[in-house]
């Protein structure tokens, strides 16, 4: 099952950053700023990676971490900027109120893939968890600034 879903990124910069002023497109100077990258995997791009490099467009990661929570926080006290989804940094932000600002580009769409077992394509309880994440991944959006 295929889910696609599009620019749906935002950016939380720090709380002294602004990389919307000057002389400089925002874009670049998004790209110019130290990031901070939530990711599973210990090398490697992430979604956001992926996407960025389908426009020909790198960032400056300069930390890792596996946990959007946690990344949250440590960009609530530095000068790092974490790109994340749109929704969950709604979630998160009702505790640290930071800013959630649009990606200041537009990135493709990636597609994302529910897997399951073909002996549980019948399964209700499956189904039901199919149909539920759908749910939840479709559903409404996070106020943007």
């Amino acid at each position: 099952m295929r889910w696609r879903r599009g620019a749906s990124g935002v950016t939380v910069p720090a709380p002294q950053q602004c990389f919307h002023s000057g002389r400089v497109s925002p874009p670049a100077a998004y790209l110019d700023q130290h990031h901070l990258m939530v990711t599973s995997r210990r090398r490697g791009p992430a979604f956001e990676d992926l996407a960025l490099g389908q426009l020909g467009v790198h960032r400056r990661v300069r930390l890792r971490c596996r946990s959007y929570a946690a990344a949250f926080r440590i960009v609530a006290e530095s000068d790092f900027v974490l790109t994340m989804p749109r929704r969950y940094a709604g979630l998160l932000n009702k505790a640290y109120g930071n800013r959630i600002l649009q990606m200041p580009m537009a990135t493709p769409a990636l597609d994302l893939y529910l897997y399951w077992h073909e002996a549980m394509d019948g399964d209700a309880a499956n189904r039901w968890l199919r149909t539920a994440l759908l749910d939840v991944l479709n559903k409404g959006s996070v106020h943007v600034r």
